[in-house]
Parts: C-alpha cells; sequence; structure tokens
C-alpha cells in the first residue's frame, strides 16, 4: 500500500513533469506573453520542488539519488540553446533589453563556465550591435 507521503511525492513529480511540457508548448508559440509564461511556469516549478525538498527532509528515504545532484553540461546546453530560443524571440520583436535581461537571467543561475562565457559574449555583441 502506498502511503500518502509517496503519493504526495508522486503528484508533485507529475506536476513538475506536466509543467515542462507546458513551458516546451508555450515556448511555440508566437505569444506577445510568452516570457511572462514561462517565467510564471518557472516560478510555480520552484515552489514545487521547494515542497519536495520540504517532504524529503521529513521523509528521506523518498529522495532520488540524483536529487543533490548538479545539472550536467549537457543540462546546460539545453538551457542555453532555449534561451537563445528566447533571445531571438525578442530581437526579432526589437526588444532588445529584454533580450539581454534573459541572458542575463541564465548567467545567474551559474551555468558551466563555457556557457556563461558564451551567453556574456551574446550580451556585448547584442549591446554593440544595438549601440547600448
Amino acid at each position: 500500500m502506498t502511503s500518502f507521503p509517496e503519493k504526495l511525492d508522486r503528484a508533485l513529480t507529475d506536476c513538475c513533469i506536466q509543467l515542462n511540457e507546458c513551458a516546451s508548448i508555450i515556448s511555440e508559440i508566437q505569444a506577445e506573453s510568452k516570457k511572462e509564461d514561462i517565467q510564471k511556469i518557472g516560478r510555480a516549478m520552484a515552489e514545487i520542488l521547494e515542497l519536495r525538498s520540504n517532504l524529503y527532509r521529513l521523509h528521506p528515504k523518498l529522495k532520488p539519488a540524483d536529487w543533490d545532484d548538479p545539472p550536467s553540461e549537457d543540462d546546460y546546453a539545453i538551457m542555453y540553446q532555449n534561451a537563445l530560443k528566447i533571445v531571438d524571440n525578442y530581437l526579432g520583436a526589437g526588444k532588445v533589453e529584454q533580450a539581454i535581461d534573459t541572458l542575463e537571467s541564465f548567467i545567474f543561475i551559474r551555468p558551466a563556465k563555457k556557457y556563461a562565457l558564451l551567453a556574456s559574449s551574446r550580451i556585448k555583441k547584442i549591446r554593440k550591435e544595438n549601440a547600448l
């Protein structure tokens, strides 16, 4: 029989999976509010991850083995590519500051050095091209 903590863990995990799928769908939509919508999903995921952390403190046996592992280089590569898609959309719409903000937000998460340097270089290029 599944315990209530196990049911909660499964439900929270499913929520994260569904929210990730929503973010992927939203990223394909050509909507003005796309960035804000993805940020809302990110905040919702952060809240769910905090709930999961609290659950694992109370029930350490539920914590996945890789829960404390940092993102891999491949994870950062995917995050960087997703950030570039958002940047390109902003630049295409003439929203230079939002494009720069997106790259700065990516750097803020402290990605692998390679991707931080790529993002910094892209910011410099955007600023130069737009006389900022």
